[in-house]
Parts: structure tokens; sequence; C-alpha cells
């Protein structure tokens, strides 16, 4: 699934976080393809927007999937990584047409 799957911005998350990102992010590509006959690839990018100045960031995700040359992007701001990198995925699977 590795190949499938493209990180941007994620290399200073650290590694603790990192596996607990990459099994939400498992799980919801394989959603993804089980709802997509034609999957290629998916692509998750995260930019830390903006920071508290109790040291919390607001994190700024966006995914974009393509499909049998087709292109659906899903894009969201959140203060917590893992459930607005749940929450991102969620949306680009709604957006998807129905099979």
């Amino acid at each position: 699934m590795e190949n499938e799957i493209e990180y941007i911005g994620f290399k200073d998350v650290g590694k603790e976080n990192e596996h607990q990102l990459r099994r939400i992010v498992d799980t919801h590509v394989a959603k993804l393809k089980s709802h997509c006959s034609k999957f290629q690839k998916v692509t998750v990018a995260m930019k830390a927007v903006h920071e508290s100045s109790d040291g919390h960031a607001h994190y700024e995700l966006q995914a974009k999937l393509e499909e049998g040359g087709r292109v659906h992007v899903a894009e969201m701001t959140d203060y917590n990584l893992y459930f607005g990198l749940a929450k991102l995925l969620d949306k680009l699977k709604n957006s998807l047409p129905d099979k």
C-alpha cells in the first residue's frame, strides 16, 4: 500500500506520531479503494499554519485521490491532527460519486 499513498509535510511529526497517523490513513485508504473501481493513488499533505501561545498548532490538511484519470480533492483545517486527518479522508470519500 506504500506506493499508493504519498505523504507531504509529515517529516516533523516525530516517530511516535508517525505510526499512528499512518494507521489512520491506511484504514481510510482501504475504504477508498473499496469505493473506487479505478483507484490509483492518494496524496495527503499537512502544514502547521498557526501556533497558539500554549504551543498547539493549527493544521491545514489536504487530500487528493487519483482515480482512473480523475482527481478528487478535499481540504480542511483542524487543531487535532489525528481527528482532522480522519475527517479529511471521510470528506474525500463522501465527495466521491456512488458506485
